[in-house]
């Protein structure tokens, strides 16, 4: 996706993680963002989602990966992306 252009957000609990990720992305010609979140925190998500749109505009595509044992939630509750 960085490849083509593309934006991309990284997030995760541990910032040189995801530092690591971003740097090859930004070797490979790409644009990287690092938040470190939890994301099965929903004050964190909500903060991350402020930063974000705040930084970018807008939200393209959401790849979630995540595995958590926090709250279930369904996919409608990610139109919160689009306030």
């Amino acid at each position: 996706m960085a490849a083509e252009g593309a934006e991309v957000v990284l997030v995760g609990r541990r910032r040189e993680k995801l530092a690591e990720v971003a740097q090859v992305i930004e070797q490979s010609g790409g644009r990287a963002l690092v938040f470190p979140a939890d994301v099965t925190n929903a004050e964190e998500v909500h903060k991350l989602r402020d930063q974000v749109l705040a930084q970018l505009g807008r939200v393209d595509v959401l790849i979630n990966n995540a595995g958590g044992t926090g709250a279930y939630s369904s996919i409608h509750d990610a139109l919160m992306w689009c306030k």
